[in-house]
């Protein structure tokens, strides 16, 4: 059982990103439906309703996922300046980070995601004992939400990252606070939308993954499209 009644605390931080995300997930899966052209169809003449349906399933073409693509295809990283003194190899090591994460390639999924959904995220996780390189992950805005200080609009102070886990019968939520990491599970893969997607009562701890960070940053970092002052962000297609 995770106590999430009192403020800032760890089960709090929890329950109050997974109803935040929750919340979410209707815009996203419209916005993704839009992006692959699965979206609704407008209402046909009522007398030949069917037929109808069938001349838009044929007919239709995804134009507002052009829209995303015209922007994401004019995005790509070059090359690193680490912008030190006096820094002779800085430059080399992001670069090898880079690629050693495979970002060269996958660094396009995050923008199509933030330009397709408004939203898109990356983990930075620790090296792994056989390699000296960190790992970087991209993650899409239906799994994961930060919380950002209201002070410093780019300071994270926590984030979350969920999904369920089919083969092991379970859900999970990683939560990230300042130096720290918190492992919960959930016995029988629900999924994690919709109203009532966290119960303290169902959820437990996992003590055995949750400890300290290296840094005492949270390492989650946004990739937001179009923000505004407010916090909001919007899909490049929509307002069409």
């Amino acid at each position: 059982m995770i106590d999430d009644s009192t403020p800032d605390s760890p089960g709090w931080w929890l329950s109050s990103l997974a109803g935040q995300l929750a919340d979410r997930q209707d815009r996203y899966d419209q916005l993704d439906a839009y992006r692959r052209g699965t979206h609704p169809l407008p209402e046909g003449a009522t007398g030949c309703h069917e037929a109808y349906r069938r001349l838009q399933r044929k007919a239709r073409t995804n134009y507002v996922g052009l829209v995303a693509e015209a922007v994401a295809e004019r995005m790509a990283v070059t090359g690193f300046r680490t912008g030190a003194d006096d820094d002779e190899v800085g430059d080399a090591v992001a670069w090898r980070m880079w690629q050693a994460s495979h970002l060269d390639a996958d660094s396009g999924l995050v923008h199509d995601a933030s330009v397709s959904l408004g939203d898109s995220y990356v983990i930075v996780g620790p090296p792994s004992p056989d390699d000296e390189m960190p790992l970087i992950t991209p993650e899409d805005p239906r799994q994961v939400i930060t919380a950002h200080s209201p002070a410093r609009r780019r300071e994270v102070q926590a984030a979350l990252k969920t999904w369920s886990d089919d083969v092991r019968d379970e859900d999970r939520m990683v939560l990230y606070l300042p130096g720290a990491v918190y492992h919960a599970r959930r016995r029988g893969a629900q999924g994690l939308t919709g109203a009532g997607a966290f119960d303290g009562s169902a959820w437990d701890w996992d003590e055995r993954l949750s400890g300290r960070l290296p840094i005492s940053r949270v390492p989650v970092v946004r990739f937001p499209n179009r923000p505004d002052l407010y916090g909001n962000t919007q899909g490049e297609f929509e307002d069409v």
